[in-house]
């Protein structure tokens, strides 16, 4: 029997809720490990990311554009040196 995408899908994640495969709960990172990235007026930034290197510099990657739904767009990367404790 042939299945639509969207049967497909909700097959699938039927199956995977069944398995525990999901997550049950949003997970939330406590206010003392959160950080501001990089803040600019007038620029919407989002979708960051943060790695620390082996000689303790910290990394982060993040979007910058006009707006949520944007027209123009920069990847951006910003780098802390290795002053931190």
């Amino acid at each position: 029997m042939l299945m639509t995408r969207r049967q497909a899908i909700a097959a699938a994640g039927g199956a995977l809720a069944a398995a525990g495969g999901g997550r049950s709960a949003m997970r939330m990172v406590p206010e003392a490990a959160r950080f501001t990235v990089a803040q600019e007026e007038g620029w919407y930034l989002g979708f960051s990311g943060v790695a620390r290197t082996r000689e303790g510099r910290l990394v982060s990657a993040y979007l910058r554009s006009d707006a949520h739904l944007r027209t123009t767009t920069d990847i951006m990367v910003a780098v802390k040196e290795a002053d931190l404790a």
